[in-house]
């Protein structure tokens, strides 16, 4: 848990850097600042995703993602007439 807490403490430097950034290239304060928030929300949210995963003592835990595509083209050519 220690090492995710440093990975997001360096990402979130990561986000003063960019917002300052994108400050400087024109973008609105006001937006800048709304991403910002909207960044550290969702950081958050991996972080206890994160925790979460850790503490489960259950062990391995699958992913099972199943994808099923299924495409039909039916072309009727109409007949010649004389």
């Amino acid at each position: 848990q220690a090492a995710g807490t440093a990975a997001s403490s360096g990402l979130s430097e990561e986000l003063k850097t960019l917002v300052s950034q994108a400050v400087s290239s024109g973008i609105e304060e006001g937006l800048a600042r709304g991403l910002q928030e909207a960044l550290k929300v969702a950081l958050t949210a991996l972080r206890q995703n994160a925790a979460t995963r850790t503490n489960q003592s259950g062990g391995h835990t699958g992913n099972s993602n199943s994808n099923s595509n299924s495409n039909s083209n039916s072309n009727s050519g109409g007949g010649h007439g004389k």
